[in-house]
């Protein structure tokens, strides 16, 4: 009895992490007037899993459905557990199990071993497939049909849709029960409240999509944790020194840390912040039709200091004792990520204003297909669907 309490504990934590902000865990902490949060200023201070548990594991279900009620969450966060069930802001108390078994059931009598293999190829594939990915499998006709019932039936969701190209996938907490009626009984790990849930060792589970936007939902709270604190501990100060600021005191401050020379790259990529404001640039004539938006690159062989002068100076190296002098929360560093990749989680940037760290960037236009998409995204235009054919990365 008390596993089975602490599993639906453990799972309703987890909807709260996927359905609210930590800003927002922290206003319902302080609506349910429960003390943990008492200890805190704002929810930027929070742990975002100490914060979700403490609000699980104090609440009922009538008082779960009280916080869905009072508290919006976010309108793209889908859940398909055990015990709850989340899609489109609305939250049902009766789990997503029998909503699976009864789906399966559907699209076996229907589509036959054609159906069963196309939705375990899914959940081999981590619970992700793409149009491309589904070609190889069935005839498109036949494959249209079964992801339309599967979607129909609430097992499948279409994460991604432009042109001709499109993306599927499951709720990451429904693959083991699918898995169960397809495959038989997965593995089990302990977590690390002794709960006992499915686990393939094999393989991470991962929507690339979805946990970019968490690391978005990330990077939003270090700038609001760091504005916070500068409102409430250093404004007066920091009018200050932007009353006495310029270039001119960003170069000599640059020229005594580095020299004459070797100064002047760090002192472009510190610059470059400042187009992160993206305005208009006007002259007296009137608008000129340029923004302050603006892309730097630089090219140099191995070990003349270009990472140095844009990850290190901007992130900051704490080994090295070097400070971060970038805007926090707002620069994505993107090391080691492939051409594929980086097109894909761009989808999730789509309206925001970030800096984008990436060091193989002169690599990128090896890859077939990279040249004009990276020449339209530089120039702040809309990139179509043929930037996700798979073809152009490792």
């Amino acid at each position: 009895m008390a596993s089975g309490i602490e599993e639906k504990i453990y799972e309703r934590k987890e909807l709260l992490k996927r359905a609210y902000s930590i800003s927002q865990l922290f206003e319902i902490g302080k609506w349910l007037k429960i003390p943990y949060f008492d200890k805190f200023l704002c929810g930027w201070d929070m742990n975002e899993d100490e914060a979700s548990m403490e609000i699980a594991s104090r609440i009922t279900d009538d008082v779960l459905k009280q916080i869905f009620q009072h508290h919006k969450p976010r309108y793209w966060a889908i859940f398909m557990g055990k015990h709850y069930m989340l899609n489109k802001g609305k939250l049902s108390l009766e789990g997503s199990r029998s909503l699976i078994v009864d789906g399966i059931r559907r699209i076996k009598s229907k589509h036959g071993t054609l159906g069963i293999s196309l939705l375990k190829a899914i959940v081999e594939n981590d619970g992700m497939i793409d149009s491309s990915e589904i070609r190889r499998i069935a005839h498109s006709t036949k494959a249209d049909d079964i992801l339309s019932d599967l979607i129909k039936l609430g097992i499948l969701n279409q994460s991604y849709s432009d042109g001709k190209y499109r993306e599927w996938s499951i709720a990451r907490e429904a693959l083991p029960v699918i898995e169960i009626e397809i495959k038989g009984k997965p593995k089990e790990v302990q977590t690390t409240r002794g709960v006992s849930v499915p686990f393939n060792e094999e393989k991470q589970r991962i929507d690339l999509l979805l946990e970019e936007k968490l690391l978005i939902d990330k990077m939003d709270r270090e700038l609001e944790a760091y504005v916070h604190d500068l409102l409430a501990n250093r404004l007066e100060k920091t009018i200050r020194f932007g009353k006495t600021f310029n270039i001119s005191v960003l170069s000599a401050y640059l020229r005594d840390l580095f020299g004459s020379v070797l100064y002047f790259d760090s002192l472009l990529s510190i610059t470059q912040q400042y187009g992160l404001a993206n305005v208009e640039i006007i002259h007296e004539g009137g608008k000129t039709g340029k923004r302050t938006g603006w892309s730097l690159a630089l090219f140099g062989d191995p070990g003349t200091g270009k990472s140095f002068a844009t990850r290190d100076m901007i992130l900051g190296k704490p080994s090295a004792k070097i400070p971060a002098h970038g805007i926090p929360g707002r620069n994505r560093y993107c090391g080691g990520m492939t051409p594929a990749r980086f097109i894909r989680i761009g989808q999730a940037y789509a309206g925001r204003t970030f800096n984008f760290i990436v060091p193989e960037f002169n690599d990128f236009f090896k890859y077939k297909g990279m040249v004009e998409p990276l020449k339209i995204a530089m120039e702040q235009g809309e990139i179509k669907y043929e930037l996700h054919r798979e073809v152009i990365g490792p």
